[in-house]
């Protein structure tokens, strides 16, 4: 499932090969090839959103830091 993010880019959603692995066992993880490599898609993933996170954290901190000016500009002049 994709997820579409503010500044427009579209970033595919991870799922793991577990729930239907007829191979699945107690600590078989460590191993699973599909597990690693799913795994790996899912922390690319990750960091794919964190970064376009702090993107739009820093679009949305200059645009607080430029209605505070504003607020105490017009504070001042009255």
């Amino acid at each position: 499932m994709p997820w579409l993010h503010s500044l427009g880019k579209v970033i595919e959603m991870y799922t793991y090969p577990c729930r239907e692995c007829t191979d699945r066992t107690v600590g078989c993880h460590s191993g699973c090839q599909k597990y690693l490599e799913a795994s790996a898609k899912r922390s690319e993933t990750v960091q794919a959103i964190l970064k376009v996170k702090k993107v739009e954290d820093g679009i949305d901190d200059y645009k607080i830091r430029a209605i505070e000016k504003t607020k105490q500009r017009t504070a001042k002049g009255r």
